[in-house]
């Protein structure tokens, strides 16, 4: 418990140097913080870290929100790190459900999208649009987003990522 505390303590201060300064993502992202987050991913597949998951999907998303593609291109762990979540997903058998971690969820799988636009995350992005089920996911939320229109943004800036 108390190595889960300090591990949930290192991803918050991560998820913090990435809001405030977003640079600071590419600089994690050229020295290897995808190698760290994948040996994290997989460890969540194979042991009870599962509290400090929704910490670990926030830094993901903060990352992803302000990192360049053209660093993701450069680092094949972020390809692994989306695999494996897409596999974490699938063995736990879950709905991407309207709870915080879903939303989540379907945030970065739509950045993993967008960011192969410009070719970075080709092969996550591969598996995303070859499964039918997240695809329409992502379509409910972006259209369920689209719908709030102008009060999306403001509900944004009110958030820690916003």
């Amino acid at each position: 418990e108390a190595q889960e505390t300090d591990v949930i303590s290192i991803l918050n201060l991560m998820t913090r140097v990435a809001s405030i300064s977003p640079t600071a993502s590419n600089h994690l992202s050229m020295n290897g913080i995808g190698n760290a987050i994948h040996r994290l991913v997989c460890g969540f597949t194979n042991s009870s870290f599962g509290t400090s998951f929704p910490t670990l999907l926030l830094l993901i998303f903060n990352i992803l929100a302000s990192v360049q593609s053209g660093v993701l291109k450069n680092d094949e762990s972020w390809d692994a790190i989306f695999i494996k979540l897409l596999n974490y997903l699938s063995l736990r058998d879950t709905a991407i459900t309207q709870n915080n971690e879903g939303m989540m969820m379907i945030g970065i799988l739509s950045l993993v999208l967008y960011h192969s636009n410009s070719g970075a995350l080709v092969e996550a992005s591969r598996s995303i649009v070859l499964n039918s089920y997240l695809v329409s996911e992502i379509n409910t939320v972006v259209d369920v987003a689209c719908s709030k229109g102008p009060s999306l943004t403001q509900f944004q800036d009110e958030t820690d990522i916003g």
